[in-house]
């Protein structure tokens, strides 16, 4: 019986093919590795770009929403308070404003408060679907009666948006500087349709503390 004898060329020689398909292999699975992480890039950059494109489209919507009940009721500011970061809810802002001509804006007064700055004004709006401020001094929070004083105010409807799952998000907010103001049943009514219409298309207040 003949023992099998393998020279040392023929080591190197089955050493060196298998290098070769080693890295063939390697190779391979690199160009389809790649192929992977360059369609998923491809399918995030996608992904970002139709979010961005429904965040304008929304954003769009809410302007309009705010814009056409500014008419409606008359008012001559309608802004939404919006808290963020949702979950925390830390701090209140407002980025959506209109006003009517010659009223001034009133977001720099709200931009970016701390809500332990008017924890009384926060707790009401964001527990009470709908409050009407017949009068400054009925609200809660000598900080928050103070805030809106200075701009003008004389009365307010306020109200709630909530999310899916009924959480606060923010509130919708017809401000008046003078006693025109329309009845609390139409006030409610107009503003619970534009609260449905904005609510779940809200854009998230993106910057934080």
């Amino acid at each position: 019986m003949e023992l099998l004898t393998i020279t040392g060329a023929e080591v190197q020689g089955f050493w060196g093919f298998l290098s070769v398909v080693i890295v063939t292999l390697i190779g391979v699975y690199q160009i389809r590795f790649q192929k992977m992480t360059d369609i998923k890039v491809e399918e995030y950059k996608k992904e970002l770009t139709r979010k961005s494109n429904r965040r304008n489209d929304n954003t769009s919507k809410v302007w309009g929403e705010i814009h056409h009940l500014l008419g409606q009721l008359r008012a001559d500011r309608v802004y939404i308070i919006q808290t963020y970061p949702l979950g925390r809810n830390d701090y209140i802002t407002v980025e959506f404003e209109v006003t009517t001509h010659g009223v001034a804006y009133i977001k720099e007064s709200i931009k970016d408060l701390h809500m332990k700055d008017v924890p009384k004004f926060c707790s009401v709006i964001s527990s009470t679907d709908f409050l009407y401020v017949k009068n400054l001094n009925d609200m809660e929070g000598m900080r928050a009666r103070a805030l809106f004083a200075t701009n003008g105010t004389q009365q307010m409807f306020i109200h709630r948006l909530k999310d899916s799952t009924y959480d606060w998000i923010g509130s919708l907010v017809c401000d008046y500087t003078t006693d025109d103001v329309p009845s609390e049943e139409e006030a409610r009514s107009a503003m619970e349709v534009a609260a449905l219409n904005i609510q779940y298309i809200l854009p998230e207040i993106q910057h934080t503390k």
